[in-house]
């Protein structure tokens, strides 16, 4: 298996490219110039999510909150669903959380973002996402 990069803004950290090989990452980052962004591995991007439950931050608890109002379709049920299982938690005294259902929100969040109007929601699904 080979390795993928991606060029990475030095500054705000966001990725500029998607997924290519070395020798195309290295064209690139010379036009783009090296003081201002840089070369990553993909590999070393990985991090291994939790199944163990941890307290809900009050961000989460707010992008959770934004689903409320999403149009879901038939074909994303698994959507809706995971949505409700979420809201459920919210009414628990301490809600919790995995880190793998944090990034599923986030990424759910991101994916709806025409749907919700708090812009700080969708900055931070931006933030957070992790795909």
């Amino acid at each position: 298996m080979s390795t993928v990069y991606k060029i990475r803004n030095k500054k705000t950290k966001k990725f500029v490219t998607k997924p290519i090989n070395s020798l195309k990452a290295t064209k690139i980052l010379s036009q783009l110039g090296r003081e201002h962004y840089e070369i990553v591995s993909l590999d070393t991007e990985v991090k291994k999510l939790s199944d163990e439950k941890r307290q809900m931050t009050f961000e989460e608890r707010d992008g959770i909150e934004s689903l409320k109002g999403i149009t879901f379709s038939a074909y994303t049920k698994n959507h809706l669903d995971f949505a409700n299982a979420m809201l459920q938690e919210l009414t628990e005294i301490n809600p919790k959380i995995t880190d793998k259902q944090s990034a599923y929100l986030w990424w759910l969040v991101y994916h709806y973002r025409k749907q919700i109007s708090n812009a700080q929601i969708i900055s931070a699904a931006e933030r957070n996402k992790i795909f």
